[in-house]
């Protein structure tokens, strides 16, 4: 398989790994203590950072181990999750959306700036 074939295999994956994320961050807003919830969006970034990591896509990975992180450090009692965290991760999501969005069409990764919102989470 080549790259060109990889990059739109990933992107493929990476659209349905986001769904399920917006759709757990639904249930966050009502229930900030849904373990489920909290473990598919674990789940979904972790899959993330290791597939754009192996691509090369290297702020995509970095981006997505930071919400990986969060999500450990919350399912395993480390932080609260707050609304407000519910808020921060949904607009990285979507940052994270628009950034598959653009290397399916590029194939390559955008020059998109989360370290403002990322700085929220990791804090």
């Amino acid at each position: 398989m080549d790259k060109t074939s990889l990059i739109h295999l990933f992107c493929e994956e990476a659209n349905e790994f986001i769904d399920s994320i917006k759709e757990s961050l639904l249930l966050l807003e009502k229930d900030q203590e849904d373990m489920e919830s909290l473990e598919n969006c674990f789940v979904k970034f972790h899959a993330l950072k290791g597939n754009a990591g192996f691509l090369g896509f290297k702020q995509l990975s970095q981006i997505c181990s930071s919400c990986e992180t969060f999500f450990f450090d919350t399912k395993e009692g480390k932080r609260e999750l707050l609304i407000t965290d519910v808020e921060n991760l949904t607009i990285i999501t979507n940052q994270v959306h628009s950034i598959i969005d653009y290397i399916s069409k590029n194939e390559k990764e955008s020059d998109v700036n989360s370290e403002e919102v990322l700085r929220k989470i990791t804090n």
